[in-house]
């Protein structure tokens, strides 16, 4: 009863013994930091850590904005953190799960215990159930550009302690030699099948060509002569051959910096555009790119500097950038195609009845809604998933909203958990935050058709999801 009247404290979740102390009554910023690791469950980079608690802050009506440096202090004086290397990146000192080494010193580590020379593919396998931050571009930049590693042969790498001869780096083919040899070998490969899957194709491409695997997958995977499907029974991927005339495909199998530019820019629209007339540092944006786009500093500055629709500017010596909107309607429109994939009636009716209260007087019921909706989906999809054993679950990854989402991340339901984060903010933002004022809605409105055409993509495709299960049960006890 005492915890029930103290205001400092609150219930965890829908546990009847469990509370905590309030996140805006944590006496320190270490307080506040251990709390979104421990809440979050995996490690964070510094700067993402030091935006949750500043989000935090805000929404909490204190306005008390804590600097990266300050947090940085805090982080390495307190022994309950430890770094991950030099990434940035922090963990708890008692998850002992996780890695703590560099990635170039856990790459000595699978040399040291294979104790033979090994391809790229074989150290990133090593590493990434280690440090799972790390990157397959950074494990095969090290590998070339570090002192400590030598290439023996064709994608195999050695230590250089172990004075094993390098491969003649003066034998280079050209970019015309190496599509040359992939396209002849493709069309070999190609001539009595349509199909194939991927990883099979990989190898019998590299046992053809002799050339690294990463040159072969980027060839085949931005050629418009190949399509790339995730079978329904199985994460592997098949290849399904467009046209046996690769020849002619050299052109479309050349992986240039367009492409990467794309990527960039619409990485940065996705995140500005999710937090509308908010404004965010350069440096916080580049560290959220580079989580799905693997990219250097100066480039994401070079592509980011020629996106007219970005206001970027400078104040107090900080370079900001932000995506202004301002819904020029009492209501957001939704488009109506995005209901279309709804097959489920009842969820049909309740997704509308959300949608008829976007508007400048209901505009947060209609998110809150739409979130009581989210949240139920996923957690439908996953009951129904674990009955059926589909993917892996745990009884704890269905306790809370941000173990459900992290969940369906691990088990590569979703390919990016961030747009379901932003999705629990809002939810949560809904839910415990206290009721807006007129000002307050229009700006809740001016980012609602955003967030509520995430709401809706993710709730009819969880949907879809568990839809798809129960059908093949149904299915299999009929036949």
């Amino acid at each position: 009863m005492l915890l029930k009247l103290c205001v400092e404290i609150e219930k965890v979740g829908d546990e009847e013994d469990t509370y905590q102390v309030k996140f805006e009554c944590l006496p320190s910023v270490g307080e506040r930091a251990f709390r979104v690791l421990q809440e979050n469950g995996n490690p964070l980079h510094f700067s993402e850590i030091a935006k949750i608690i500043n989000h935090a802050e805000l929404n909490l009506g204190k306005g008390k904005r804590i600097t990266v440096t300050n947090l940085k202090n805090q982080l390495i004086a307190d022994s309950r953190f430890k770094p991950i290397g030099r990434s940035g990146i922090w963990s708890l000192s008692d998850w002992d799960n996780v890695a703590t080494k560099t990635i170039t010193q856990i790459m000595e580590d699978s040399f040291h215990e294979g104790g033979k020379a090994l391809s790229v593919k074989e150290v990133y396998q090593y590493v990434i159930a280690r440090r799972p931050d790390a990157s397959f571009k950074s494990v095969s930049v090290y590998l070339s550009n570090t002192d400590i590693f030598v290439r023996v042969d064709q994608n195999q790498y050695a230590l250089v302690v172990w004075g094993l001869k390098p491969i003649d780096k003066s034998i280079r083919r050209t970019a015309d030699e190496v599509s040359s040899l992939i396209n002849t070998a493709l069309k070999e490969i190609f001539i009595d099948k349509n199909s194939i899957p991927f990883a099979d194709l990989i190898r019998l491409v590299q046992e053809k060509t002799k050339l690294a695997e990463i040159t072969i997958r980027n060839r085949i995977r931005h050629s418009q002569n190949f399509d790339l499907k995730q079978e329904e029974t199985s994460k592997s991927y098949t290849v399904y051959c467009l046209n046996r005339d690769v020849e002619k495909a050299s052109s479309h199998l050349e992986v240039g910096k367009e492409l990467l530019r794309d990527k960039i820019k619409n990485e940065i629209i996705s995140i500005l555009q999710a937090h509308p007339n908010k404004p965010i540092t350069k440096g916080d944006l580049y560290f959220q790119v580079r989580k799905e786009v693997e990219c250097l500093r100066p480039t994401f500055y070079r592509y980011l500097s020629n996106m007219k629709d970005i206001k970027q500017y400078i104040e107090n010596g900080k370079s900001y950038c932000l995506f202004k909107y301002q819904e020029q309607e009492n209501s957001v429109n939704i488009d109506s195609a995005l209901l279309t994939n709804c097959s489920d009636l009842e969820l049909l009716n309740r997704l509308k009845r959300a949608i008829n209260k976007l508007n400048i007087d209901e505009v947060d019921l209609g998110l809150f809604e739409l979130g009581r909706i989210f949240e139920n989906e996923l957690k439908d999809y996953l009951i129904v998933a674990k009955q059926h054993s589909v993917i892996q679950i745990y009884r704890k990854d269905i306790e809370k909203l941000v173990s459900m989402i992290d969940c369906v991340v691990r088990e590569n339901v979703v390919s990016k958990g961030y747009y379901l984060h932003i999705l629990r903010e809002d939810r949560n933002e809904r839910a415990h935050g206290k009721i807006p004022n007129l000002d307050e809605r229009k700006t809740i409105l001016n980012k609602a058709h955003y967030v509520a055409d995430l709401y809706i993509q993710n709730i009819i495709f969880f949907n879809a999801q568990k839809n798809r299960i129960l059908a093949k049960e149904t299915n299999a006890s009929t036949a």
